[in-house]
């Protein structure tokens, strides 16, 4: 477990240290994939590597569910709560209870805005890679495959949303605005088992007046570096736009993060020729976001905008696209950041323009952004949880 791994790696390494150092609590972590040797790993009070996650049903795994079962008897575990896929809930509670395991319970995280975590074969990106020449013996085998592999992606998609919440004893969506989506989408007759958490801050710092006004000329970037959902080479684009502007003259684009597209993006960089943008790859982003003055999202959807809500902690005034419900929830137009309807690419260009223009606009949104993100504080979310980890206890 690792806060450098992406979102949902800083939102479970937030709260297995919150829950540690602050509640006490015993927190334990089964895990499917070892983070990179240059990630801080979370310390914890026991671990195993097991994948449990299979929502096609492609891989055998009865093993894996032994053997995660053993794990939850032998360290007592009370509460499990999974934070990558809807589909381990109802293989592990059939574990769990083979084992006699009945009190136990179960919480799922749901990630992102319902139904977005369906990832289909895209027919489209495999068109343009045979057009470009890039066309393969596997990219034409899923172009074969894709009509049949789709249908039964979604229809497990659903199935899993509908046995996290019949098998689970919570499930947890990053914004009320989520709660009907999810009904809607799993075909739910009820939704009490539907709950709004939304992530916290990963850190707890609060910049100075004197901090906020020493800021830089500089845009930020801060995400994993693969174009669906993220959308980065759209940011790329509208930087050499940006960039022959005069008044972007001096501002310099930092983007940080790492994925299976970093090198595309500064390939895609050096063929723009932009001249002031530079890849800095996996790092802590604090440091990055204590002397940025904008903030860029380009995403097609989010679960919870958490990069959003650490950019206004850290002073710096968010721009993204309106494409996702639990935006509205960090960010109010004008007033804490700037919204840009969906691929309006020049009004993007123009708000940002107009802020690097206008050092009291962002004074402004940025002192309404350090109000607006108080509420995602550690204390404030990580007590959520407790009350129902305290609920679901006690009704053992």
């Amino acid at each position: 477990m690792s806060g450098m791994t992406g979102g949902i790696g800083r939102a479970t390494t937030v709260l297995n240290d919150y829950f540690r150092n602050c509640f006490g609590w015993k927190v334990y972590s089964i895990y499917a994939f070892e983070a990179k040797d240059d990630c801080v790993r979370a310390v914890n009070d026991g671990s195993i590597q097991l994948r449990l996650h299979d929502r096609l049903g492609m891989r055998r795994l009865a093993q894996n569910y032994v053997l995660a079962t053993d794990f939850i008897r032998q360290n007592q575990i009370q509460i499990v709560i999974i934070q990558t896929s809807m589909d381990v809930v109802a293989k592990l509670r059939k574990a769990l209870d083979r084992d006699n395991l009945h009190n136990v319970k179960i919480i799922s995280v749901l990630h992102y805005s319902p139904g977005t975590d369906e990832f289909p074969i895209s027919l489209s990106e495999l068109k343009s890679s045979i057009l470009q020449g890039k066309a393969s013996a596997k990219n034409l085998l899923k172009g074969i495959v894709a009509p049949v592999y789709n249908a039964l992606e979604h229809l497990a998609t659903v199935k899993a949303y509908q046995n996290a919440y019949k098998y689970g004893d919570a499930v947890i969506l990053l914004s009320d605005s989520y709660i009907p989506a999810y009904k809607e989408f799993a075909h739910l007759k009820d939704t009490k088992k539907l709950l709004a958490i939304p992530n916290c801050l990963p850190f707890e710092h609060t910049l100075t007046h004197e901090e906020i006004e020493a800021k830089g000329k500089t845009a930020l970037v801060v995400g994993r570096m693969v174009d669906f959902p993220k959308r980065i080479s759209l940011i790329l684009k509208m930087w050499q736009t940006i960039e022959q502007n005069p008044i972007a003259k001096d501002w310099n684009l930092e983007i940080v993060g790492d994925g299976p597209d970093l090198e595309t993006y500064k390939s895609l960089a050096n063929k723009l020729g932009l001249l002031h943008c530079t890849f800095h790859g996996r790092r802590d982003p604090i440091d990055y976001y204590r002397h940025a003055s904008l903030f860029f999202m380009t995403s097609e959807f989010e679960g919870f905008p958490m990069t959003l809500v650490e950019a206004q902690m850290m002073g710096c005034v968010p721009v993204a696209f309106d494409t996702f419900d639990s935006l509205k929830e960090v960010v109010t137009d004008k007033e804490n950041g700037r919204i840009i309807p969906n691929n309006d690419t020049e009004k993007y260009v123009d708000t940002v323009i107009e802020l690097m223009n206008s050092s009291d606009t962002r004074l402004k949104l940025v002192q309404n952004g350090l109000n607006n993100c108080q509420r995602y504080s550690q204390q404030t979310i990580c007590n959520r949880w407790k009350s129902l980890i305290e609920s679901l206890v006690v009704s053992r």
